[in-house]
């Protein structure tokens, strides 16, 4: 009814979990880092329109998930410095047998914990959308997202 939809920066999971196979999982990893980055520059320019300072934008990030076979491994990004700098936020295997059960309240407080962090980050976003202001034009170009892999097929 009252609802107001507010962006809090881009959420990206990649993965497969039935392929055994290293090299998809290396480029998943890598498309999952340019997703991360090129969310970190969208949210960067929001702000950077309203005329956040940059003191205001040290405490933005972003988050990526990757799914391989039974393991989920949680990203998140940090831009400081002109750096990407990448931290592995919480990882888990899923069981794959009943006697390895007793892991899903783990795993549930690893989930529950990530919640957390984005909940918290978007309370910080909010601090930041406060200071709404005129729109100014920034000369920073974002990362160059890799084509998808179904551009490249080419039919006869």
């Amino acid at each position: 009814m009252n609802a107001k939809e507010i962006e809090v920066g881009f959420l990206e999971v990649v993965g497969n979990a039935v392929l055994v196979d290293e090299k998809k999982r290396h480029d998943d990893l890598d498309k999952l880092f340019k997703a991360m980055q090129i969310s970190i520059f969208y949210q960067r320019q929001y702000h950077l329109q309203r005329n956040a300072t940059e003191e205001q934008l040290k405490c933005i990030q972003s988050y990526g998930v990757l799914v391989y076979q039974r393991e989920t491994t949680i990203y998140i990004m940090h831009f400081k410095g002109g750096l990407h700098i990448v931290d592995i936020l919480t990882n888990f295997i899923i069981p794959d047998s009943a006697d390895q059960a007793y892991v899903l309240a783990e795993i549930m407080e690893k989930v529950y914990f990530f919640k957390s962090r984005v909940m918290d980050y978007y309370q910080k976003l909010q601090k930041i959308s406060r200071n709404v202001q005129n729109y100014i034009p920034s000369n920073e170009i974002p990362v160059k997202a890799s084509p998808s892999k179904r551009a490249k097929t080419k039919y006869c």
